[in-house]
């Protein structure tokens, strides 16, 4: 399944795919008051808690196409919670219906969103219900990002990796015996696929969103930083040769230089990306790991399948973006906030969701077996987890109309330098005036 991505200063949002779960039958307390005297505290606590989870509840998703999968959700919540339902409802133009919903008040009892359905975080508590006694602060990725003035207003339901998905048996016939750490390695690999008549690297840059993966360069440059566009608040100039943004359309460029992207490489796509590295014909796919479902769906021997973190310099501690996906929350229109919560907990505790959609989980504590992020994760990689920029620099992005996509791509197919400055220049002009309509 294609990831569509949206490029902006803060970084890209992705979309997950959506899974099945295992059901867990638990025990119903006893009902002789012999029983319930021997029951332990905790027992008597939970079975109190599990009474209250009965009733109808509805989620909505970005997922129509994974409706049949949602069912064997929603039929292993009905098995632990006899008394209870959900009713799963994937949406097309899911963004566009659930603005319009949220503007009516027209809300399931739990719902995926984002920053394009509920655009600043001061307004989550319009729509959402806190969840802070599900106990997720600690346990979960990415818990701090969805939380405003000390309440937390969802939770995400996985994460993310951006790098390089590898062909290990093109790998092992180019006579390239160990992923890359380093940038010298990286390039030494693709100097081998070369050799082998094996486009090293696929870019896709005709689709245009498949090239937000290899932008942990621009975090890279940016010391970590993944909202290192705030710093854009304190410039007119933040386009500059230097600067993340800059560093990445150089390292575009050499890459480009160096011959490893497709030979047509202006009309590379997605699907020719993903018939390529089936065939054998391409070494490495920039993606992240949402990635793997999509190949094997396509043929792929998921066996040959590898991923490793990016190598940003020679020092050897590659290092990845780790992006979160949708957040779930709870709707303040929901009248049956107990069943709400306890779907979620499923959902995210109870299910193989992660591991069936390719996410890495939601829970710290959980380990995925997915051998390809078993794999990326076990290199122990520097990781630069996504955060939210500041509203003012999502507002004030807004309001220049910058296209991230279109920069990267306009600064790799410039002819020379000069072509590369007006681009820059272009931008920082659009962006000073931005900033100072944003500061009356």
């Amino acid at each position: 399944m294609k990831k569509l991505v949206t490029l902006s200063l803060a970084g890209s949002l992705v979309a997950g795919l959506a899974l099945t779960g295992c059901a867990k039958q638990d025990d119903k307390p006893a009902a002789s008051s012999t029983a319930a005297a021997t029951t332990s505290p905790a027992a008597a606590s939970t079975a109190k808690a599990e009474s209250k989870v009965k009733g109808k509840i509805t989620f909505t998703t970005n997922r129509p196409d994974s409706q049949a999968i949602f069912d064997e959700v929603a039929k292993g919540f009905h098995a632990k919670y006899p008394d209870a339902e959900v009713e799963i409802s994937g949406i097309k133009e899911y963004q566009k219906t659930m603005k319009v919903r949220l503007a009516s008040n027209d809300l399931p009892d739990v719902m995926y969103y984002n920053a394009e359905i509920v655009p600043t975080t001061t307004q989550w508590p319009d729509f959402f219900l806190p969840i802070d006694d599900m106990g997720y602060k600690d346990t979960t990725y990415f818990a701090d990002q969805v939380t405003l003035d000390g309440k937390m207003y969802g939770v995400v339901e996985g994460s993310f990796a951006h790098g390089i998905v590898y062909n290990k048996k093109t790998f092992a016939d180019a006579g390239i015996t160990a992923v890359p750490k380093t940038l010298d390695e990286l390039f030494d690999a693709s100097e081998k696929l070369k050799a082998k008549s094996v486009t090293p690297i696929y870019l896709s840059f005709k689709d245009g969103w498949p090239m937000s993966y290899l932008a942990t360069v621009a975090i890279h440059a940016a010391g970590g930083n993944p909202t290192y566009s705030d710093d854009f608040m304190k410039t007119d100039t933040p386009f500059t040769k230097t600067s993340p943004d800059g560093e990445y359309v150089n390292f575009l460029r050499l890459l480009k230089d160096k011959g490893y992207f497709e030979k047509d490489f202006v009309n590379g796509t997605y699907d020719q990306s993903v018939s390529g590295f089936i065939s054998g014909k391409v070494g490495m796919l920039p993606y992240a790991n949402w990635a793997f479902g999509g190949l094997e769906q396509a043929g792929m021997k998921m066996s040959d399948v590898g991923f490793f973190a990016l190598p940003l310099d020679n020092k050897g501690k590659p290092a990845a973006f780790m992006q979160k996906s949708w957040t779930i929350g709870i709707t303040k229109t929901s009248k049956n906030v107990e069943t709400s919560k306890a779907f979620i907990k499923y959902l995210l505790e109870e299910s193989n969701y992660a591991d069936k959609v390719g996410l890495i989980p939601a829970l710290k504590s959980k380990t995925s077996t997915i051998p390809q992020i078993k794999e990326f994760m076990d290199a122990k990689p520097e990781l630069y987890m996504e955060r939210n920029a500041k509203d003012i620099t999502n507002t004030t992005t807004n309001k220049a109309q910058i296209n991230m996509q279109d920069f990267y791509q306009g600064g790799l197919i410039a002819k020379d330098d000069a072509e590369i400055q007006k681009i820059y220049d272009d931008y920082n002009k659009k962006w000073a005036a931005a900033r100072a309509a944003a500061a009356k």
